[in-house]
């Protein structure tokens, strides 16, 4: 089985700085004043003198600036509506690590306020709080697990859910999901069959509060970087409360998704708290759910 590997490129910047006078002639530079008849230093060009003197962008030009994109998101739904709080930074070259946090709260009757921060891990760990622990699944030992958020009615209190894969590159392999209602006391486990041999990897799923298991299934392993395979790529749900089989999940999204470059899948991410799911596209927009993922909207993320 080919193992489908993402590869991250890593740009680095590097800055000089210059410094002033060089070299005298004949040994080391003078501190003195330049013998007579000497001719003073030219000034620096303007262009120059602007660049050196560049001010840092602020954190909301950062955000919106146009290359910079959305990294991270965290949505809490209000009694009025919904409070995003939104991780952007820009990646090309020259401009790596400017990055910056822009919190907006929306109600549904359209009023939208924004802020901006500069970006450091210690508070965006504030805002998207400490990750799920794994919980001990004896069934799954040996495989990669991720902790999956649970929408069921009650799921803080005893509803937990995991999804494991036996080996992986940059995503997950899906192809155990494990559920307990209990605290852990028992658990359900299933085998994930989507046909044939080939292997699904994920980025992000969520327990629907219907029963269903959404899954993000962007790459599959009979594929490559540069050739998608035919099948659906995005969403896909359990069939009901068998989270072994599956099927592609078309929800309605307004407005409707555009599709990605190379026929990949225009959603990269999925994740949910509390009653709101939401994904995240290819092109930074941020799409939210609130009726367990049967439509989207699209909302402002900065």
């Amino acid at each position: 089985m080919r193992r489908l590997l993402v590869p991250v490129l890593v740009v680095a910047a590097l800055t000089a700085a210059c410094g002033p006078g060089g070299a005298a002639q004949g040994g080391g530079g003078s501190h003195g004043p330049a013998p007579e008849g000497r001719r003073a230093a030219a000034p620096l060009p303007s262009s120059a003198q602007s660049a050196a003197t560049v001010a840092r962008p602020t954190p909301q030009e950062i955000s919106l600036d146009e290359r910079s994109v959305l990294l991270d998101v965290v949505v809490t739904p209000r009694p009025d509506g919904l409070r995003v709080v939104s991780w952007w930074g820009c990646v090309e070259t020259g401009c790596r690590g400017r990055r910056a946090i822009a919190t907006v709260a929306t109600s549904d009757d359209g009023l939208t306020t924004a802020s901006y921060e500069p970006w450091s891990r210690r508070r965006w760990q504030a805002y998207a709080g400490a990750r799920d622990a794994v919980p001990s699944v004896p069934a799954l030992d040996g495989l990669l697990q991720q902790p999956v958020r649970s929408m069921a009615p009650g799921g803080a209190e005893g509803t937990q859910v995991v999804v494991a894969g036996g080996d992986g590159a940059t995503l997950l392999p899906f192809e155990v999901a494990a559920r307990t209602t209990d605290h852990g006391g028992s658990w359900e486990t299933y085998d994930v069959d989507l046909g044939g041999e080939v292997l699904a990897y994920q980025s992000g799923a969520v327990g629907l509060a219907d029963g269903r298991l959404l899954v993000l299934l962007d790459h599959f392993s009979d594929e490559t970087l540069a050739r998608p395979a035919d099948r659906w790529h995005g969403l896909w749900a359990s069939d009901g409360g068998d989270w072994s089989t599956y099927a592609p999940h078309r929800a309605e999204f307004e407005p409707p998704l555009g599709p990605a470059p190379g026929g990949w899948s225009p959603v990269v991410a999925l994740d949910a708290r509390q009653d709101v799911a939401w994904v995240r596209t290819w092109d930074s927009r941020l799409y939210v759910s609130r009726d367990d993922a049967a439509t989207f909207r699209q909302v402002r993320a900065r």
